[in-house]
């Protein structure tokens, strides 16, 4: 994006390139010294070569010649940043904060684009633009929790995940996307739900609902908030808001197939007299996921355990014809 902003070239035929480049556009401006563009590419390549003070006084020249482009403050601010990260800046005083206001940036554009690479998975790189809207003056500590989290996740360092997501839980501030907050909450729900804390689960759920931003590309998410909601009641055995729930979670997200599941699944608990509406939503199941014998497996288990022997019969019939080699399937069946 910005030249300093990245980080110096590694390469050496980058290194040889820049050097070369640097010594034509020196050259170019013995003959034509008042040229804005030779001056802006010059900064750029002392950026390339890791340099960032040999860069400072060709983007002051570049501002001088350009005063109303933004473009000079910015690059000028990230040579600053790169140069206050060196141990010693030799008596130049830093302040890529004032450049980059100076170009018309705000700590909340920042922000924004630390969200942005949230979204791409670039954490380590949301991070430092996120300690950017700081310096500006923004509070970003959900954020910044939720992107540690996010990536100690994705190392598969549960422990301290957990302890990343709890923290920012704790203390719910500074949040600097409306959907991480709800991603957040959703996601503290579903973890306290799987250590069987369904009282607390069932409080980060509805919290993580109540936040849900309108997005459409949330709505998987929302579906599944209310899935877990709804396996946390069947928990407590309270079948009738766990039939509300679930029947909430296969309205918003009719794809969400466990869903369907466990939709039909409490719906018989509580009331076998709907063999058939169970029915109907295992087959929805069946059709969104046609290829999974493991749900197959689930329902004849379901079907046996609640005593509907027919209903087994069929769905076994059904699953040897399309899993004829399925060894687990013959054995389930053959029981």
């Amino acid at each position: 994006m910005y030249t300093c902003e990245a980080a110096p070239a590694s390469d050496e035929n980058a290194h040889i390139l820049a050097d070369s480049a640097i010594g034509y556009l020196q050259d170019s401006l013995e003959y034509y010294p008042q040229s804005p563009y030779t001056h802006l590419l010059l900064g750029r390549a002392y950026c390339i070569l890791g340099e960032p003070r040999k860069a400072i006084q060709p983007y002051l020249t570049y501002i001088l010649l350009r005063p109303n482009n933004p473009l000079g403050h910015m690059e000028l601010g990230f040579a600053y940043e790169a140069l206050s990260n060196k141990p010693s800046t030799e008596g130049v005083r830093p302040r890529p904060i004032h450049e980059w206001k100076m170009a018309g940036m705000t700590a909340k554009d920042f922000s924004r684009i630390g969200d942005q690479m949230v979204e791409e998975g670039n954490y380590e790189k949301a991070l430092v633009w996120y300690k950017r809207a700081e310096q500006m003056g923004m509070n970003v500590d959900g954020s910044v929790g939720y992107t540690n989290y996010l990536n100690y996740e994705r190392a598969g360092d549960q422990p301290r995940a957990r302890d990343a997501l709890q923290q920012i839980i704790l203390e719910d501030k500074g949040w600097s996307s409306a959907p991480f907050k709800f991603l957040a909450w959703y996601r503290w729900g579903k973890l306290l739900f799987e250590e069987k804390n369904y009282p607390e689960a069932e409080a980060a759920l509805l919290k993580a609902i109540a936040l849900y931003p309108g997005k459409s590309d949330l709505k998987p998410s929302l579906s599944e908030a209310y899935r877990f909601l709804g396996s946390a009641k069947w928990g407590e055995g309270q079948l009738d808001q766990a039939t509300e729930y679930l029947r909430q979670a296969v309205e918003i997200n009719q794809d969400n197939t466990w869903g369907h599941i466990l939709y039909g699944q409490v719906l018989y608990m509580y009331d076998a007299q709907k063999v058939e509406q169970t029915h109907q939503e295992f087959i929805k199941a069946i059709n969104l996921q046609p290829d999974q014998p493991e749900i197959w497996l689930n329902l004849i288990d379901f079907w046996k355990w609640a005593g509907e022997t027919e209903m087994a019969t069929l769905y076994c019939q059904q699953a040897e014809m399309r899993w004829a080699g399925n060894s687990v399937v013959m054995e389930k069946c053959g029981q």
